[in-house]
């Protein structure tokens, strides 16, 4: 360690722990003077060339760059030298606090450290686990061509004239507010799927008995907590024209439409339908599975875990959300989803994914499961071969970036394989 350094663990709780440091004021003094040697090196002062500044003036017109530089150094690598010595486990420092600083005097300072969670890992032999069946009925075959029919509707013009609730309609409409035209919320085209309210609450509803070509007002109290401020607690009138009113045209069950879908006929596309749907069924069992594993996993290892770790799987879950409901075609604050709204909804999930990941560890570190960079090169050329001509060279770039992610992916894969194994299951 730095010689004479006085370092302390004031305090130790959770995942964290408070190391107290100072350090003496001959090593402050001799980094300060480091700095001012470096510092003459570089400065350019009017009369003076470059490196040829007297070292009387450096130290007048510099001296507060030199020591905070100083300070800045000194703490961050007496530290590191500090946790690496006493063997601290750490994952970050989240906090520098009661830094004290004179001149001629020692430099002391408290740092909040964030540790890995200390656990012995138990109870995830033998855990208690029902296996759905994964038989598949006429029934389930039968749901699945109606899906496959509705993914593959048509919108086709109707001829009336007055909006049902199961309709799509195309609107024209201006928001109005005071008297005002609201540039925001006013559209041309726009199309209205009236089984769901996803555009305006109420909106919808308002909409039912209008007449094509003609004009509705459709009046709309926003609430107070309402996400977009230019319309909260405020009360707009749409001025509504209907364009077009549509309705879903199904295809009819035949061998041109099983053609259509990439089939011989018929009975090929009904057969192909039912092996999907046993592998859709025997995915669901499985996932199914490895949930009642981790809850089984989390019961019996109720760890604490580190605060910033949770904080970045949160941000990560929260992001995640976000891209997928703008690949719906909406906007989180349309679905009333704010950055709050959804930290609140995944804030539980993202402390359980990190209490599994140490989890995982633990046991991977017990039961030596270990994945070789061979299984991983194996993993990746398997992605590269199954992708398109055109995307290969941008998933091997991807997956040749981003080992880790793929070391960790087969390595979960191979631990839920031993839970598997050792579980103890019970068919229904």
């Amino acid at each position: 360690m730095t010689q004479n350094v006085k370092a302390d663990i004031l305090d130790s709780k959770l995942c964290q722990i408070t190391l107290g440091v100072e350090i003496p004021s001959l090593e402050v003094k001799n980094e300060i003077e480091k700095n001012y040697l470096k510092l003459q090196t570089k400065v350019k002062l009017p009369g003076f060339r470059k490196g040829k500044v007297p070292m009387d003036i450096v130290r007048k017109k510099f001296s507060q760059t030199a020591e905070e530089d100083a300070v800045n150094n000194l703490v961050s690598d007496t530290l590191n030298k500090v946790i690496e010595e006493k063997k601290i486990d750490a994952i970050s420092c989240t906090q520098i606090e009661d830094l004290k600083f004179e001149k001629e005097q020692p430099l002391s300072f408290r740092a909040k450290i964030e540790i890995r969670p200390e656990f012995e890992v138990k109870g995830y032999k033998e855990i208690s686990v029902k296996k759905k069946s994964v038989d598949v009925v006429g029934k389930d075959v039968q749901d699945a061509i109606n899906n496959l029919q509705e993914r593959n509707a048509q919108l086709v013009a109707s001829d009336r004239l007055i909006v049902e609730k199961d309709d799509f309609v195309v609107i024209n409409c201006q928001g109005i507010l005071d008297g005002e035209v609201l540039g925001d919320w006013s559209e041309k085209g726009r199309l209205i799927n009236m089984a769901w309210d996803n555009f305006i609450e109420g909106f919808n509803q308002q909409l039912i008995g209008a007449q094509k070509n003609k004009e509705k007002e459709i009046t709309i109290d926003f609430p107070q907590d309402y996400n977009k401020k230019d319309v909260a607690g405020k009360k707009v009138v749409f001025k509504t024209e209907v364009v077009e009113i549509k309705s879903k045209s199904l295809p009819s069950l035949s061998d041109d439409f099983a053609k259509d879908m990439g089939c011989s006929d018929l009975d090929d596309l009904k057969k192909k339908i039912e092996e999907n749907v046993k592998k859709e069924k025997e995915f669901q069992s499985k996932q199914d599975v490895e949930e009642q594993l981790i809850a089984g996993l989390i019961k019996n290892n109720p760890i604490d875990v580190p605060s910033s770790q949770v904080d970045n799987r949160l941000t990560h879950l929260v992001s995640k959300a976000k891209k997928y409901i703008v690949q719906q075609g909406l906007q989180p604050e349309q679905a009333g989803l704010t950055d709050d709204a959804l930290k609140e909804k995944y804030k539980e999930e993202a402390y359980k994914q990190v209490q599994l990941f140490y989890v995982f560890g633990a046991i991977s570190q017990k039961e030596n499961i270990q994945v070789s960079e061979e299984e991983i090169k194996n993993e990746i050329e398997r992605a590269i071969n199954s992708a398109g001509q055109k995307e290969k060279e941008k998933i091997k770039k991807y997956f040749n970036e981003n080992k880790e992610t793929v070391f960790q992916r087969l390595l979960e894969k191979k631990i839920f394989d031993f839970l598997v194994e050792n579980a103890k299951m019970n068919h229904k």
